[in-house]
């Protein structure tokens, strides 16, 4: 057992808190260690000093004013309680009677009044005597209030069940319309503000290799973007290859990639969006909760009055702001990647561009097409073959060589 960790076991070593092993490993250590072990006495001769301190006798009737307290704050809880439950059966009921006087079409002016003047009288009658309670009377009694109107309102329009079912529909409409333009505005604003990752793969062809590369570049650094890879190769043929990765503004990408057809013909254009506006609220989220926690633990370790204390909340502090650090440096990862798109470009030098072919040709078209498609490749087959015939000369040599030899050692042999 190293230092350390018996240094961080003394606090509970002193109160007899460890296990018999524990207990045995530290005074193995103590008995080794000369610096421990000063330590070890000074902790023990503060918790002795603490000890003698005692603590002082509380006021003379002390004990009888908290147990008073007590008892008032009960009855008070207990009274809150019922006025509560009280309030709850008494909507019950008023909305059972609503409902069941809606459902028969003719509602009593009498029995309307006098159960709202039911209810309140025992909205009044319950006492505020906590935070709980009055936001529960608070509420019921609006309830109350709304339920009455309605019933008044009913009651003041002799019989307009047929009218009330006309107008009904038409709130409800109003209320939808309402309901959809404020649902509208909160997508758009929310749009205006999601976290979107663009990426592009484009394929180039090109006959000016080294202007189309120029340009590319050129033009990402206008639009105030980098290159952030780049790689250039030869190809067995001669011609030249590139791959570019540039980071564009996301606010210029669009129209940076609609530049890639001026610098040569666009062979692939495949395009990207990843949204990561849930995840990056999350992660905010989970972050001002951490800060929260971190200034807490902080308050804390300030007011610590033994080691193991200050050990315990120290390591989770510091495992607070690890996290703290980890999470900030996500969304610092995805703000950049947000605010700066990635195009990825593969240029490809070619000696000719082939032009687009037609959607329809017609049949002469067609056959002129074949015909010379034929001929190319017959001059193809024959450009082959005498390249194939070239390279084998040396190969031909030397058969040569040896056929000579052997048709010149069985002609010898047939003479003799």
């Amino acid at each position: 057992m190293d230092c350390d960790k018996v240094k961080e076991l003394l606090p509970l070593y002193i109160d007899g808190g460890l296990s018999d092993d524990e207990s045995k490993a530290v005074s193995e250590h103590l008995a080794d260690c000369p610096q421990c072990m000063a330590e070890y006495e000074q902790l023990k001769n503060i918790a002795a000093a603490c000890k003698d301190l005692g603590f002082p006798d509380p006021p003379s009737g002390y004990k009888q004013r908290m147990t008073a307290v007590v008892e008032e704050d009960a009855k008070k809880r207990r009274k809150g309680m019922f006025g509560a439950a009280a309030a709850v059966i008494a909507a019950a009921l008023l909305i059972f009677i609503s409902v069941s006087s809606i459902g028969d079409g003719n509602v009593a002016m009498d029995e309307t009044a006098s159960t709202a003047q039911y209810a309140g009288e025992i909205a009044e009658s319950q006492p505020p005597q906590n935070q709980a309670a009055s936001g529960s009377d608070v509420s019921t009694g609006d309830e109350w209030k709304a339920v009455s109107d309605a019933a008044g309102a009913s009651a003041e329009t002799p019989q307009s069940g047929y009218k009330a079912d006309q107008s009904a529909p038409t709130e409800e409409t109003t209320d939808t319309g309402e309901g959809t333009g404020q649902d509208l505005a909160i997508a758009s604003a929310d749009a205006q503000q999601r976290k979107i990752i663009k990426s592009a793969y484009l394929s180039l062809e090109t006959e000016n290799f080294d202007n189309t590369v120029n340009s590319i570049i050129g033009r990402a650094t206008a639009l105030g973007g980098y290159v952030s890879n780049s790689e250039y190769n030869n190809r067995s043929e001669g011609k030249r290859t590139a791959h570019i990765e540039v980071k564009v503004p996301q606010q210029s990408f669009e129209q940076y990639l609609s530049d890639m057809g001026g610098y040569g013909k666009v062979v692939e254009d495949r395009r990207s969006g990843q949204d990561v506006t849930a995840q990056y609220i999350d992660t905010e989220t989970r972050l001002k909760m951490l800060r929260i926690k971190e200034q807490k633990l902080m308050d804390l370790l300030s007011k610590a009055e033994t080691l193991q204390d200050m050990f315990t909340i120290q390591d989770q502090l510091t495992n607070t702001q690890i996290e703290i650090e980890r999470l900030t440096g996500d969304l610092k990862r995805w703000d950049d990647m947000v605010d700066y798109s990635t195009a990825v470009i593969d240029i490809y030098e070619v000696a000719e561009i082939e032009p687009e072919p037609e959607d329809n040709p017609n049949i002469w078209k067609r056959i002129g097409k074949a015909f010379v498609d034929s001929i190319n490749a017959i001059g193809r087959f024959f450009e082959g073959f005498i390249v194939f015939l070239f390279g084998a000369v040396p190969y031909l040599v030397l058969i040569g060589i040896v056929a000579w030899g052997v048709i010149t050692f069985i002609k010898n042999r047939m003479r003799t």
